[in-house]
């Protein structure tokens, strides 16, 4: 913030000296349920305040930070670093962490500030990579403006009546880009069944056969047996020769347009690169981009020869079939659904095998009409993109007045003085006195955790602690499944003895299950350590 453009009446205080963050948890995965359990809280990541949050529920008491719907969360790390986030209530994980606002600060206002360019260009600007988050030393760098509360609740009156129209629009917005989608979607499945060439049919003496609902002359195929699937380049190519180089990111989500900028010599990318030439299909395999819809034809290509990512599949023309019209079948919401469907691998590197297409049946037509549908579906896309060109220039548009409008309120802009609150001295004392206050708490907080912890009964660890500890009561045999352990109880009395099976531990062991010793009858066997003593209860009326 310029300093003679700011109300003389506003103060300017480092970020530490209002705020303080508190990191998140990140308890093991291997205590990662996915539904709620009685014991457990949701673990929050940044990916939950998306689109598309994929709960996740840890033990309670396998973590420490918690957040409430009011409380704001920075991200600190990745691509995402410098997101705010609210609204949900949890646990949160180390990529985000906690702001700590003193009640003198109003909430909204703080959150405005947050969101704001002043906030977001100063924290996105550090010279530490992304991956390495920031810490506290950085946000002693950033700045923030203090206004009197009463000038605080002003500005933030006039945000939320600014915000609470531009829901309004982004509803708007959301609306013409489904549209957008919707004419993009049918275009192509109507391209691809034939609707949109019907009239030319019949001009050239064509029909719809109904009983089939698949146009006449047209055929069901597989996709391997019309195209050739990652099949070598056809030509020997000497190492100095220029060819493109298409790394995923210069392929544009659903238009199929390409960057063709970067130049390489073939030396330098035949190995560790997928090869293609002039008129092949690019085929984005991998999640999020297969979903995306990086999907398009190579062509101008440097010397009719391009190499790219190891995550394109490469689809090339037969004799029988269009790769723009292979581009407009897969391109389809329907069948990337069955493509995801079919994904293998791990979380974050799922991709489609080559699999699913050499068993995939789509509708074939004749080349001809192949040639009239590709033409009649690139001009409802050419249209599509007209309008999504408008779309975005308008969105971009909005975006750009709403920080206009934040910039303006944290320059003062939007203030009116209040000469009547309370002075900027006052209120930095305040803050000073509640921040001591809030660290205080935590601290005891901390030691009142520390204390419960060593209350805790000591853990056994089954394959260490047990049988040493047992090895006058207990047989004790490991079995290969490092899960269940066999001990044979000696009941001291004449009766035989009982088979005790313990099942499912990994640090501790509570309840233990005997078998009936009688028909009709469930005896148990509690255990539990304590003060370096083993005590045991049972219904078995006898002693163990």
């Amino acid at each position: 913030m310029e300093q003679n453009s700011r109300p003389k009446h506003w103060s300017i205080v480092k970020f530490t000296d209002i705020f303080d963050i508190i990191g998140g948890s990140q308890p093991s995965k291997d205590l990662f349920v996915f539904s709620p359990q009685t014991g457990y809280v949701r673990l929050l990541q940044i990916r939950d305040f998306g689109a598309s949050p994929e709960p996740v529920f840890v033990p309670i008491n396998s973590v420490s930070k918690f957040c409430t719907k009011s409380d704001i969360l920075i991200a600190r790390y990745g691509a995402s670093i410098g997101k705010i986030l609210t609204g949900m209530e949890g646990a949160y994980n180390v990529a985000m962490a906690k702001v700590e606002i003193p009640g003198a600060i109003n909430t909204r206002f703080a959150y405005y500030y947050f969101t704001s360019d002043w906030f977001q260009s100063q924290i996105t600007g550090f010279e530490r990579s992304a991956q390495a988050g920031f810490n506290k030393e950085d946000l002693s760098n950033i700045s923030f403006p203090l206004p009197p509360p009463k000038e605080q609740a002003a500005i933030v009156a006039q945000l939320d009546a600014f915000f609470d129209g531009a829901k309004s629009r982004a509803v708007v917005l959301k609306k013409i880009e489904n549209a957008i989608g919707y004419l993009r979607q049918s275009a192509l499945q109507k391209g691809v069944s034939g609707e949109l060439t019907e009239e030319w049919r019949r001009e050239n003496g064509a029909a719809t056969n109904v009983q089939k609902k698949l146009p006449q002359n047209w055929t069901l195929s597989t996709i391997n047996a019309v195209y050739s699937i990652n099949p070598p380049i056809l030509q020997n190519i000497e190492d100095n020769t220029t060819v493109s180089f298409i790394p995923m990111a210069a392929v544009e989500a659903e238009t199929g347009i390409i960057d063709l900028s970067q130049i390489k010599k073939y030396g330098e990318v035949k190995k560790g690169y997928t090869k293609f030439q002039e008129g092949d299909l690019l085929y984005a395999k991998i999640t999020p981009s297969m979903q995306n819809g990086k999907y398009a034809i190579a062509r101008k290509l440097e010397n009719g020869i391009g190499c790219g990512t190891t995550e394109f599949h490469i689809f090339r023309e037969k004799d029988l079939g269009l790769n723009e019209f292979l581009r407009f079948f897969l391109l389809q919401t329907e069948i990337r659904h069955l493509a995801e469907d079919n994904f293998e691998g791990s979380t974050g590197f799922q991709r489609v095998p080559a699999s699913f297409f050499k068993k995939k049946i789509f509708p074939l037509p004749p080349l001809p009409e192949q040639h009239e549908i590709v033409h009649r579906v690139q001009y409802y896309l050419a249209v599509a993109d007209k309008l999504q060109a408008s779309y975005e220039s308008i969105k971009k548009s909005l975006d750009d007045l709403q920080k206009s409008i934040l910039h303006k309120a944290f320059q003062g802009e939007l203030s009116t003085a209040l000469p009547d609150g309370e002075p900027i001295k006052d209120l930095l004392e305040r803050i000073a006195i509640e921040r001591i206050a809030l660290e205080t708490n935590r601290n005891d907080e901390r030691k009142n955790r520390q204390k419960m912890k060593k209350a805790q009964p000591k853990e056994i660890n089954i394959q260490t602690d047990l049988p040493a500890l047992l090895r006058e009561t207990f047989d004790y045999q490991r079995f290969n499944n490092e899960s269940l352990v066999n001990f044979r109880v000696k009941i001291a009395t004449n009766t035989s003895k009982s088979i005790v099976d313990f099942e499912r531990f990994a640090d501790t062991f509570g309840e233990l299950i005997s078998t009936p010793l009688e028909e009709g009858v469930e005896p148990y066997v509690n255990t539990h350590y304590e003060n370096g003593e083993l005590f045991y209860t049972n219904n078995l009326n006898r002693a163990l």
